[in-house]
Order: C-alpha cells, then structure tokens, then sequence
C-alpha cells in the first residue's frame, strides 16, 4: 500500500494506493461522509429470574427478542434482566450505555465500560417502561429504545382485592358503630330492666312473704329487704344486731344456727340452709327456712358478708307432718302386704315344683314310650332273620336224616351225597346271613338303648351314628313308602352325647311320619351333617305337609301340638330343645311352610377328638 499526497488548489489530498500485478485499489479518505446519526439499539436477550426467555405461544415472549417491545409478568417474577446491542460496527467499550425506568426514576444513568445488561430487581406491582441510549465517540446519541414491563400485583393486593379490602374496613366500622349503638341502647335498656326486676322482686316478696337479709360481720350488722313484715324483731325495722338474733330465735334452734353460721364464717361451707323456728308479729313461732351464702372473704379466707333470705315454711312443715304419720302407716300396711305376698310365693313354688316334677315325669315317660317302640320295632325286626335261620336249619337237618336212612339202608350213592352237601352249605350260608343281621340289629340296639337311657359323653363317628340311629328306627317307616336320606362328611369323629342325638332324631323322625306325612302314600326324609372347627350343623328336612303358622311360633314349647284329641301330650320338640339347649349347649330353629315340608337347623359346638377309638 501507498500514500500519495496531491494538490489540487489550495488543498492538499491523500490517495491510498494498494494492489499487485493484477491492478489496484485507490482510496480519498476525504470523500468519506460520516453520519450525523447513530445505528439504533435491540435486545439481544431477556432473562427473567435469571433464566432466558425462548419465543413460545404460552410463554411470557411470543416473538424474539428483538422484535419484543413490552412483557407482562407475575408478581414473583420480579428479577428481569435485559441485555441491548448496539448496530453500531464498533467496539462496545467505545459506546456509553445510558437508561433509565420510568415509574421509578426518571434520572439517566449509565452502564459501566463493556456493560450493555439493565438489571431490575424486587419490582413492585405496576407499569414500567425502561429507555435505553448509547452514545459513540463521535459523541453521536442513538435513537432511544423503550421498552415497557407491567408487573401485576398478587391476587391479594390487586384491585378487586384492595377493593374488598375497602369495603371489609367499611363494614368492620359500620359494625364497631352499631355495636356501640347497640350497646347504648343495651345499657339503656339494662336500666329499663333493673327497674322492672326491682319492681317485680318487691312483689315477688311481697306475694311469697320472704325476707332477705345481708349481713355485714364487720360492722355487725344485719340489713333487711322485705316488703310486708310477719317477723317480730322489735324496733329493729331496718337494721339489725347480731347480739340480738337469739332474742327472736328459739332456744332449741339457736344452737344449730351457730354452728351453721360458724361454718361458712371459717370458710368450711360457702352456704347453709337450716329450717328453724322464730316469732311472728302475732308472738307465736312459726317455722321459717333460713338460708345463707357468703358473698365476700378477706385474705384469710374469713367471711366478712352473708346474704340470704328467710322464707315461711309453717305450712309446709304441717304437711311435712302429716306425711310422716302417713308413711308410718303406710309402712305398716306394706309390711303386712308384704308378710302376705311371701305366703303366696311359697305357695306358688311349691306349686311350680311340683308342675316342673310332674313335667319331668312326662318327659320321662315319653322317653321310655320311644325306648318302648324302639325295642317293638327290633324284636319284629330280629324275628325275620331267625325264622330264616330256623328255617334253613331245619331243611338242613331233613337232609341229613335222609341221608343217614339210605346210608342204612345201603342205597346211598355219591351223587346223592354231593347234592345233600350242596344244600346243606347253601342253608348254611343261608343261616349265617341271618344270624348277621341279628347280630347287627341287637348290637345296634344295645348301644342306642343305652345311649338313649344314660347322659354319657363319648366319641362317636356323627355321620355314620346317625345312620345307625335311622337304621333302628326303620321299623317305624316300614311299609309307609318313606324314603331316609343322610349326606355329609365322612369319617369325623365327635366328642358329644350320643343319647341325647338319638332322642333328638327320634322325635323329629315320629313327628314327620304322624304329621308330615299323615294322608301321604310316601314321603322323603333328609339329613344334612356339615362340619367346621367351631360347631356341627345338622339339617333335618321333610316334604310333608309343613306346620301351621300358629304352631310354628310355638312349635318348642312344652304340651303345644296339633293332635291333642288324638293322644299327642305336645312334649316331643319340647323335649328336643331341651336336650339341644341345655346338654348339648347348641341351638336350634324351624322353618316351615304350609305344602313345603319343615326344616330344623341344629347347631352344635363339638370337640373333635383323634386319635381315640370311636364307639
């Protein structure tokens, strides 16, 4: 590069010369024009409690920065930087930064060298607007930037809440004017009151004739309030000395009333009440209720003021009397009454006894009618299997006789003998078989005879029990098309009372076939045993005809029963529930519909027992 410097008239110019062999450059600085203006300002970027804002649809700028003139923000977005630039093609240290904020300060102040970032912090709720201007070092001001901020208040200082604000103020004095208008005229009436209440105590007084009294300990006086005198104290109209109380009390009152006045005198009571007895205008006593209350202490605890009032009881005290006679003869009255009523409960538990022993009795009875049946029914049922047998030991002994004729009579030959010895095994067979089930049938009926005759409590397989209990009782429902049914577990041993399930069977099994199933041509009986750790329910079920309403409700209690003209004593549920109720310690209910059948549910808290030989 080159400078060359020319005249041309007066003035002397330079020419700067640069290039290579492909040519050059010329250059007259002269002819640059400078502009009067400077380049305005943008900016570049706005941070808001120190995190920079990105253009976005719901966030606080929709555009960029530098097309953003104003922002809106929250209460507790009160830290707002903003950073201009400056389009100036110079360095930043060579331009001064300059601003202000208007709605704080209008007075200009400028950045620091190299700062171009306004920092706004803590600002209040309100409108803001921030001008900015840099000045170059041609001294040249560029075109002010403003930028405006709105800063909303909280939802607790806005203008609807300031408002509300206002109003609850109104309204709180509008409220202390009222109540202290009110309260005039609470005063006001409180005045009005206290006159008619002074006013209705007088006739009060009057139309009761009690007097009040007040008594100051330490002047040892006695004020009185009454309207009407009826008791006699001398000229002591208004006031009264202590020293004279026991010249109008009398003398066998007077030493209880000291004690009384003692007492709450040394703060052992804070009141009494003592009926004594004093003279009246006319100079006869009459008895008067005196009661007292201690009104003022002294830091001692000593009573220095009793009030009280005097109140006539003479009519009272009459009738108090009288009541007493009356008590007295009353109490004889119920002393006799009562020596009587013990004479007739004797009587009646005598009578009691003796029904609960006829009752007994009857039970007893039908427990030993049942036990009757029961040994009927097995002997007409053991007589089968001996006629049986008798029978077939009988052909078997024909044949053996005719054996040993043709054995003496030397005609016997095998063919005969092996037919003889077939027979003979065949009634054998025949004989043992029924000699079985009689052996069954006894054994069966030795056990349920005893359990049914005793209360002893033993270990018994519950299923296969109540089977053996319904195969005694066959005999009743034999030739009656009655079909018996029992479902449940298997193989659950039992620590119970086995007589008194067999009782229990018994009798509901009698009273379905007299009842249930009277005019029937057959009928089904089902028993349903299901277990668990807590009890044994036994379901007895019957199609027959149902029982009556009426009955139902009354079905367990003793002598109830439909066929009373027919022999039926109305004790065999009885019975039954007491047999669940009281030795078995369960329960037991009846359903029943009239053309459905009736059902029983016992329930029984049983112990399982393993391990034991069951019987």
């Amino acid at each position: 590069m080159s400078l060359i410097t020319t005249r041309r008239g007066f003035h002397q110019m330079a020419v700067f010369l640069w290039g290579d062999q492909k040519g050059f450059n010329q250059f007259y600085p002269e002819k640059i024009n400078i502009k009067e203006y400077q380049n305005p300002l943008i900016i570049s970027e706005i941070a808001v409690l120190g995190e920079q804002l990105q253009p976005s649809e719901a966030g606080l700028i929709n555009r960029a920065p530098e097309l953003t003139s104003n922002i809106e923000l929250q209460y507790d977005q009160d830290i707002i930087s903003l950073q201009f630039s400056s389009l100036e093609f110079t360095s930043d240290r060579q331009l001064k930064y300059f601003y202000r904020v208007i709605g704080l300060s209008d007075t200009w102040l400028r950045l620091a060298n190299g700062t171009r970032q306004v920092n706004l912090l803590k600002l209040s709720a309100g409108d803001y607007q921030v001008e900015v201007y840099t000045v170059n070092r041609f001294n040249q001001h560029s075109p002010t930037k403003r930028f405006a901020i709105k800063v909303y208040a909280p939802i607790w200082w806005n203008f609807w809440s300031k408002s509300l604000y206002s109003i609850v103020l109104l309204g709180l004095i509008a409220i202390f004017l009222r109540m202290r208008q009110k309260r005039f005229k609470q005063v006001v009436d409180d005045n009005k009151k206290m006159t008619e209440l002074q006013e209705r105590l007088e006739l009060s007084l009057w139309a009761s004739g009690d007097e009040l009294w007040d008594w100051h300990l330490k002047t040892k006086q006695i004020f009185r309030h009454r309207v009407t005198p009826r008791i006699e104290y001398g000229d002591s109209f208004e006031r009264l000395e202590v020293e004279d109380m026991s010249r109008y009390v009398h003398p066998k009152d007077c030493i209880l009333l000291e004690d009384k006045l003692e007492s709450c005198i040394k703060g052992i009571v804070d009141s009494y009440e003592v009926p004594l007895r004093v003279k009246d205008i006319a100079g006869n006593w009459v008895w008067v209720l005196d009661r007292g209350k201690v009104v003022t202490r002294d830091s001692n605890g000593i009573a220095i003021r009793i009030a009280g009032a005097l109140k006539d009881i003479t009519e009272l005290k009459s009738h108090q009397d009288a009541l007493q006679k009356l008590n007295e003869q009353l109490e004889i009255k119920v002393a006799m009454r009562t020596d009587e009523l013990y004479k007739k409960n004797q009587k009646l538990e005598q009578a009691m006894m003796e029904l609960k022993r006829t009752q007994q009795d009857l039970i007893e009875s039908e427990r030993m009618a049942s036990l009757g049946n029961l040994v009927a029914g097995v002997a007409h049922e053991i007589n089968t299997p001996l006629g049986v047998a008798i029978t077939a030991l009988t052909y078997n002994m024909e044949c053996l006789s005719q054996i040993e004729k043709k054995l003496e009579s030397k005609t016997l030959k095998q063919s005969d003998l092996e037919k003889s010895i077939v027979e003979q095994n065949s009634g054998y067979g025949l004989v043992m078989r029924n000699l079985d089930r009689a052996q069954t049938l006894i054994t069966n009926f030795k056990q349920v005879a005893v359990d049914q005759s005793s209360e002893t409590e033993r270990v018994v397989n519950i299923k296969k029990y109540i089977m053996d209990v319904f195969d005694s009782l066959s005999p009743m429902i034999k030739g009656k098309g009655i079909e018996v049914e029992v479902t449940g577990e298997d193989g659950q041993d039992l620590l119970t009372y086995p007589g008194a399930i067999y009782q229990i069977l018994t009798n509901l099994l009698n009273n379905s076939v007299i009842h249930g199933f009277e005019k029937q041509d057959n009928g089904k009986v089902t028993t349903e045993i299901n277990l668990n750790n807590k009890y044994v329910e036994i379901i007895y079920r019957d199609n027959g005809v149902g029982v009556k309403p009426e009955i139902i409700a009354n079905i367990f209690d003793p002598f109830v029963t439909s066929k009373r003209n027919q022999g039926g004593c109305g004790l065999g549920m009885h019975i039954v529930y007491n047999l669940v109720t009281q030795l078995l310690k369960g329960d037991i209910k009846c359903h029943s519909k009239q053309g459905q059948g009736v059902e029983f549910v016992i329930k029984l808290p049983v112990q399982k027992v393993e391990g034991e030989e069951v019987a």
